[in-house]
């Protein structure tokens, strides 16, 4: 039902129209969710009142839609209802519910010119209040980012937020400025900021708003003893009286990029919530992000990882007592001993006084584990052996609101109700262990499948056509093989659901997805491994995987390899077709490194330039001749001459993470060596090329490049084309 709903929605899609498999692949999944008690929310029949919003994004005339839609879930016998789908406000930049989940914060800006940030809350009824914030601060910053942070204190008449401070007007010669020779003008004067998808983000500051009294402002709160940092993740005490917030350390010369990135210099720190001096209560010398502050309030947890070195690595869960903290004599400790592969905690984390929950990744699987705060017991609350990628939404009174998708079916919405779902009860080892799930939404089944083969320190996921039925043909049919790197290099490819390589494989490809050694989800000693190694250890893994896949699944066409990658895993598809020319049969870089040696002088993060080519990371004025050596023979450029694969090459031109010219340099060098390529440029997109109009052209040129290289075509042969192929072969 849902699946016949949204597909209709989504029938006018101009590029999607063009190609039917990526519109059916692009099923809404779900994206987020919260459980919901307010009584004055509808309920019917013995249902409860625990209602589930989902969010879900559609493609529709190649723009993102947002739609909403209530669950009314019985968890007593776990049957549902679903409500009507809803259409959300686009235009919305932040969207946070309350803890009581009667009120709504929401933040937008006015218009695409002027910029105006306008926040407003609203009950479940109507709208309480909202107020225009032009002439006090810029963009609000939502949870889940980078810097973002919002939460309700004073019984919920208040709230505290991250936003962009307004900073001084800016000036321009002959607008403002009256024929004053003597002063300079600011409009044009670089300002430091976060690099890569964080340009705006200069400096932030903690603001607080009485919306429950008529006529008030948001005001900046006083962080007094903090100089050069920018503030971020903001939480509250239970009494509202103390804020608890990150703040990441502006260095003196140059800002490096934060995006993917958690291993810039930031600590945890309190302060009054009127304002007041700021307190240290977590290391200095690290990475601290995402405070927390447990449901009794006597125990502060935060997220720490060693800073610089690879940009992704295993996190420390630590903590300290909120009453020591406050008394100026924090004790940090960490929490569990394991260390784990987490992008952060849901909004509301606790199933009962003790007990955190979240997901994190093990291997290339993505599990969700329970930890209590106070003995340190690690418990995994839903084991992925099957296979697939979990990951929590919402987590209040023993219940959790989770996502379950792998990568030959789009995520569904699940619950569980842990041990007798009293959130006053201690969670055992054996309600943890018995925990059911039940499954609230539906995802369509293609017919698609999806295995690992796991090497030990590295694995290999791979993604099939559906099966052909018995007796189809007399030959089992093998599919043209898309082999995707991931970028990083210190990512990893969950076995969760990827459209665009689920509509490839509805058209007819297989794809194959290796975790070479240095991906996230293996030990430290896996991870750095590959320091020093790009271009050799990483190439001859995703080598080895391949080829050990193609041999023990007899679907995939080692005759017909196509590789596509992006970032890093750019880096090493340009490596792969310069040192196996042979191997592939065409190939895709979007936003590829190919020069390290010259990218380390414009990226907004040159510490990875040094880290990855196993050297010491220093200012760029200090580079020697033999650090830009070091990173050339590291770099897949000075084999370009070897290339004969077909390549075609997707750039976006507000890349800061790797700057454009990297991608025009291989092009102008297989061009130069009369190799068949193609560049294409996207003028309004950054790394991830994921705007819509964007991602739509990216998989349609991408399936009409593969498609025109194949030795032989088994995607879409007319019954006439196999006639002939078939005769040609007797022959």
């Amino acid at each position: 039902f849902l699946h016949s709903l949204f597909a209709r929605a989504s029938t006018t899609t101009n590029f999607f129209c063009k190609m039917e498999a990526l519109r059916k692949a692009n099923v809404p999944c779900v994206s987020s969710a919260v459980l919901v008690t307010d009584p004055s929310l509808p309920t019917i029949g013995s249902f409860s009142s625990i209602l589930t919003t989902i969010t879900r994004s559609v493609p529709d005339d190649c723009v993102k839609k947002t739609m909403s839609q209530t669950v009314l879930f019985d968890s007593s016998n776990g049957n549902t209802v679903l409500l009507p789908v809803e259409e959300a406000s686009s235009a919305l930049d932040v969207l946070v519910r309350s803890p009581s989940q009667k009120l709504t914060f929401t933040s937008w800006k006015k218009d695409k010119e002027t910029k105006e940030t306008l926040i407003a809350v609203t009950s479940n009824s109507g709208v309480f209040t909202s107020f225009n914030c032009k002439e006090i601060h810029k963009s609000v910053y939502s949870p889940g980012t980078t810097f973002g942070g919002i939460c309700f204190v004073e019984d919920e008449t208040a709230i505290v937020y991250i936003a962009e401070c307004k900073g001084e007007k800016e000036t321009e010669w002959g607008v403002g400025v009256a024929d004053d020779a003597s002063k300079m003008t600011t409009k044009y004067e670089h300002v430091d900021n976060w690099g890569e998808q964080h340009t705006e983000i200069s400096k932030t500051a903690i603001f607080y708003w009485k919306w429950s009294e008529e006529g008030a402002k948001p005001v900046e709160i006083d962080v007094q003893g903090l100089e050069n940092v920018t503030l971020g993740s903001v939480c509250a005490s239970s009494d509202s009286q103390t804020l608890v917030f990150s703040a990441f350390k502006n260095t003196n010369s140059f800002r490096l990029g934060a995006q993917y990135c958690i291993n810039r210099f930031s600590s945890i720190y309190m302060c009054p919530l009127k304002g007041g001096k700021a307190t240290r209560i977590s290391n200095d010398s690290a990475h601290c992000r995402l405070p927390m502050i447990s449901p009794e309030g006597n125990v502060i947890i935060w997220l720490e990882t060693n800073a610089l070195g690879p940009h992704m690595h295993a996190s420390r869960i630590m903590c300290c007592a909120f009453d020591d903290a406050l008394s100026g004599s924090p004790q940090e400790k960490q929490l569990c001993e394991q260390r784990v592969y987490t992008g952060g905690f849901s909004q509301r984390s606790f199933l009962n006084a003790s007990t955190l929950v979240f997901s994190h990744v093990v291997k290339s699987t993505k599990v969700i584990s329970a930890l209590n705060i106070y003995t340190g017991a690690l418990t995994t609350i839903k084991s992925t052996a099957e296979g697939g990628a979990w990951g929590v939404f919402d987590v209040i009174n023993n219940t959790i609101l989770a996502c379950f998708g792998t990568p030959a079916r789009g995520a569904v919405l699940m619950c569980a109700v842990v041990g007798s779902g009293d959130g006053e009860k201690e969670v055992t080892a054996d309600d943890i262990s018995s925990t059911t799930w039940t499954q609230l939404t539906a995802s369509e089944d293609f017919g698609l499948r999806f295995k690992q083969f796991d090497l030990g320190d590295k694995d290999i996921v791979v993604l099939l056509p559906k099966e052909e039925g018995e007796g189809s043909s007399e030959q089992q049919t093998k599919f043209p093989t898309i082999v995707v790197p991931h970028g990083g290099p210190h990512s990893v490819f969950v076995q969760g659901y990827y459209s665009m390589y689920a509509a490839f494989a509805l058209s007819g490809f297989a794809c194959v997805f290796p975790n070479y050694r240095g991906s996230i989800g293996w030990d430290d000693d896996t991870l750095n491994s590959l320091l020093g190694k790009v271009g050799t250890q990483d190439v001859e893994d995703v080598i080895e995987l391949v080829d050990y896949a193609i041999q023990h699944e007899s679907a995939l066409d080692g005759e017909q390899l196509i590789v596509s990658g992006g970032s890093h895993g750019g880096f090493l598809t340009a490596h792969l077709t310069a040192q196996y020319p042979d191997k592939f049969v065409a190939a895709a870089l979007r936003n590829p490194v190919t020069d390290i040696s010259s990218m380390v002088f414009v990226s907004d993060i040159p510490d990875w330039c040094f880290v990855e080519a196993g050297l010491q990371v220093k200012k760029r004025s200090e580079i020697t001749t033999e650090d830009l050596d070091v990173m050339k023979k590291a770099s897949p450029l000075p084999l370009a001459a070897n290339v004969k694969t077909p390549s075609m090459i997707m750039i976006g031109e507000k890349d800061l993470r790797v700057p454009p010219f990297q991608g025009r340099i291989w092009f102008e060098a297989l061009r130069e060596n009369g190799v068949d390529v193609k560049m294409f440029l996207y003028p309004e997109d950054c790394h991830p090329l994921t705007t819509p109009k964007c991602a739509a052209d990216v998989h349609v040129n991408l399936f009409l490049w593969f498609k025109s290289h194949l030795k032989k075509d088994n995607t879409s042969d007319t019954k006439e084309e196999a006639t002939e192929k078939a005769e040609e072969k007797k022959e």
